[in-house]
């Protein structure tokens, strides 16, 4: 007791500077003592009483519990457990003092070594005190046993192995159905995991739940977690007791779609032009694919065409075109991405669409008139140049329209060309004008072609004296034919319905036994 107060005794002399369990602490003490007392017939335990108290005072002071196991002191030789007096008293004394404390509340515990450790009394002794080797063995064996027995340690039962396909979550383990304790409620039980897994996080929370979660959501394989089970020990927290259990955890493999983060490149190209998009032009993720493995699709709408690859804008767009497009690794397909052209503007000719009547001619002394139209798809200020026409044609740029009247002078082929410019780009037409011997009335040898009414409303007369009809054609104002007839025999007069035409100034032409003559018609 000196020993464990100060240091030192009388016996030993000094052994540390100060309190000796500040030097050596412990967390378990295993005390049989007593032996000698006994043999002097000296069967007080306060000694024994005194000890235990120095040991109370140096918990209070360090804040260290210390469990201290008392064993009651053996037999002597060739006396069996129970029979010797001397020994029944000394023990008898110790375990009424060791109650009396543990009721008091002291962290103690008695452990019977007089005739629990087995101790053979005539075979297991060196001397009237001392034990053998085996004698020894036996109280070893029984102090291990007292020690192992104080607390119950929890028992892990088998947790299920967990799988599941990759994107998928684990189920969250509820760890207090798979614990018991004896001693301890689920409560009191502490959870870890004995390494952290490579590709896992588990987290445990205050209620015993564990979460497992990929730290790559793509990652796919098998991981092993050792769940550990830690109750809070008995009297002291060295004495917990201990239990673990391994659960694999396998998340299969699942393709994971393509998906287009960005586009890499800014595509510019001019108007009316094509392009063709490639995995270079686009940012693309993908775990379990290589990009080389892809192909692009494009989707339709009405701003473009494709063909594959290729995209084709619609005539004469400019500006953004935004393509619809997805990728595929050939199992699933991305999201669908909007890919954008810029397209530059560029110019586009004017083009003439009027079309001069076939192999004109011209009567003398009839008005011949040709409606000019262009279209330009740029809408541009479009500028007229007429480079070439007889004199006896007008142009009339308010209306584009190319008039006259040509006289007797003015027989024969005269070539008309004409060209509009955007300022830019231009296009030109030219076509030949035959101005004919006939006139609107008699010709110089008095033959005549008639047609009337004029203005007609339902039907017109057509009238030959002496020249044969071999063709007939009526063709509107922009030159169009819209009625024609070849007789199946020569005539001289025609009758033609004309209630369906719409009202407006038509062009006749009729092919004859001697040329061709051409009139001006009006409908109404």
């Amino acid at each position: 007791a000196d020993l464990i107060a100060t240091g030192k005794s009388d016996f030993t002399g000094t052994i540390t500077n100060g309190p000796y369990l500040e030097s050596y602490p412990a967390d378990i003490i295993l005390l049989e003592i007593g032996t000698n007392d006994m043999v002097a017939q000296n069967y007080s335990v306060t000694e024994i009483n005194r000890l235990l108290s120095v040991i109370d005072q140096y918990e209070q002071q360090s804040g260290h519990p210390v469990l201290v196991i008392v064993g009651t002191i053996i037999s002597i030789q060739n006396f069996p457990c129970g029979t010797h007096v001397g020994v029944n008293l000394f023990n008898n004394s110790l375990k009424l003092m060791v109650q009396n404390r543990i009721s008091n509340g002291d962290k103690l515990i008695l452990t019977d070594l007089e005739c629990g450790a087995g101790i053979n009394y005539y075979n297991d002794m060196w001397d009237e005190l001392h034990p053998n080797i085996i004698g020894y063995e036996k109280m070893g064996q029984k102090w291990f046993n007292t020690i192992d027995e104080i607390n119950a340690k929890p028992v892990v039962y088998d947790i299920p192995d967990q799988q599941i396909h990759e994107g998928e979550n684990f189920p969250l383990i509820n760890l207090n159905n798979y614990v018991s304790d004896l001693d301890d409620s689920d409560a009191a039980i502490t959870w870890t995991i004995e390494n952290e897994p490579q590709n896992l996080t588990v987290t445990i929370s205050s209620s015993k739940v564990a979460t497992i979660i990929p730290k790559d959501p793509n990652w796919n394989g098998t991981e092993t977690v050792t769940f550990i089970a830690r109750d809070p020990g008995k009297f002291i927290p060295v004495l917990h007791g201990v239990d673990s259990d391994e659960v694999i955890f396998e998340i299969l493999p699942t393709n994971d779609p393509p998906s287009i983060i960005s586009q890499k490149t800014t595509v510019i190209i001019n108007e009316d032009s094509q392009y063709e998009t490639s995995m270079n032009d686009l940012n693309i993720n993908d775990p379990d694919d290589p990009v080389e493995n892809m192909e692009i699709l494009i989707l339709d709408d009405v701003f473009y065409e494709h063909n594959g690859t290729i995209i084709t804008p619609v005539q004469n767009f400019n500006g953004d075109l935004g393509v619809k497009l997805v990728v595929t690794d050939g199992k699933d397909q991305s999201n669908s991405f909007n890919f954008n052209i810029h397209i530059i503007a560029v110019n586009d000719p004017p083009v003439i669409t009027s079309v001069p009547y076939p192999d004109t001619i011209v009567a003398i002394g009839e008005q011949y008139i040709y409606a000019f139209t262009v279209i330009d798809a740029d809408e541009d200020i479009l500028e007229f140049l007429i480079v070439e026409k007889p004199d006896w044609l007008e142009f009339i740029s308010d209306e584009n329209l190319l008039s006259g009247i040509p006289d007797t002078t003015d027989q024969g082929i005269a070539p008309v060309r004409i060209v509009v410019s955007d300022g830019s780009d231009s296009a030109e037409q030219k076509f030949n004008l035959k101005v004919s011997l006939f006139t609107g009335s008699d010709n110089p040898d008095g033959r005549l072609i008639n047609v009337y009414p004029i203005p007609a409303d339902k039907y017109l007369n057509v009238e030959s004296k002496d020249l044969k009809i071999l063709q007939f054609s009526i063709y509107d104002s922009e030159g169009k034919l819209i009625f024609s007839k070849r007789p199946s025999s020569l005539l001289q007069n025609l009758f033609i319905d004309v209630s369906d035409f719409p009202a407006g100034i038509y062009i006749m032409k009729a092919q004859t036994t001697e040329g061709i003559i051409t009139k001006k018609i009006q409908i109404r």
